[in-house]
Formats: C-alpha cells, sequence, structure tokens
C-alpha cells in the first residue's frame, strides 16, 4: 500500500532514512517536509499475519512552480533487493504523468541529485528514463572522516 502525507508516521519514516542512508537526513528536516509544496509518500508492507504494517521506503519531492524535485529516496535495508525502489519511483513518475498517445508521460520535469558512488541508485534512475545533465564537484559531505567531498550527479526526467 502507498499512502502520503504521513505527518504521524514521521518517527517511522526517520527509522527508515537513518538506516538506508550512510549520512541521514536530521529529524528536523525530514519534518519540515510536512508543508504544503512537498509530497511525503511511503510503501507500507505486512511482513506477516502478526505483525502490523511497517514501512518499507518511502520518498520525497518538491513541487515547486512548474518542476519537481525527488528530495530523497529511501527503503528499509531489510527490504532493499526486492523491487521497492522501483515501485516508489514509479509511483512518483505516475503522480506527475499523464496518459496520452497510449502511454504515461511526465507533465512537469523531475529533477534528482545523485551521489556519485550510487550505482545502485544511478541505474534505477537510467532505467525509468532520466538523463544526467551534469555534475556538482565537492556538493555531498565525506561518509567516513578525511575522506574528500563527493560530487553530485544531477539527472532530470523531462517532459517530453
Amino acid at each position: 500500500m502507498i499512502f502520503s502525507q504521513l505527518h504521524e508516521y514521521s518517527e517511522q519514516l526517520y527509522e527508515v532514512e537513518c538506516t538506508a542512508h550512510p549520512l541521514p537526513w536530521k529529524e528536523k528536516t525530514l519534518a519540515g517536509c510536512f508543508s504544503a509544496t512537498y509530497d511525503v509518500v511511503a510503501l507500507f508492507i505486512k511482513p506477516s499475519e502478526s505483525e502490523h504494517d511497517q514501512i518499507a521506503g518511502f520518498y520525497i519531492c518538491q513541487h515547486v512552480a512548474d518542476e519537481v524535485t525527488l528530495m530523497n529516496i529511501a527503503v528499509h535495508p531489510k527490504f532493499q533487493g526486492k523491487g521497492l525502489g522501483s515501485a516508489l519511483l514509479n509511483d512518483m513518475l505516475m503522480r506527475y504523468s499523464d496518459f496520452s498517445d497510449q502511454e504515461w508521460q511526465v507533465n512537469v520535469p523531475i529533477y534528482l541529485e545523485v551521489r556519485e558512488s550510487n550505482t545502485a541508485a544511478i541505474r534505477l534512475y537510467e532505467r525509468y528514463g532520466f538523463k544526467c545533465l551534469g555534475s556538482r564537484p565537492g556538493y555531498y559531505p565525506p561518509v567516513n572522516a578525511g575522506e574528500p567531498k563527493e560530487t553530485a550527479l544531477v539527472y532530470a526526467r523531462l517532459v517530453e
């Protein structure tokens, strides 16, 4: 099940954020995304009959003027490798698309940034039609002390 605007689930979202990313957002940053220009969308799963639904992953988009930025996407490590990142990305694309000429087409440009070393995410974005527009050297802080800052790759899926 996919639901959006999940204020009451902020603790669960933050837990996924902290387990999925080596340098997670601060809780305050995540909480700031529950406002009018953001979509916070989560994928819930029921691991077993005896367990409650839990958040397996989420994405956050900011919609300003006539463009969207994918700010964050995360899948809990115990659910990674099961196609949930694809399900979330597909949901995001459908949210900002129209059906015409027998296919779905995005109706606003969608931008994102990704660490140059995050090859799994890069493959996912490219599989869904995102193209690399450029880079921002030294954009991301290092994961480990003493390492250099990391380059961000800027991707977009533009209106055709």
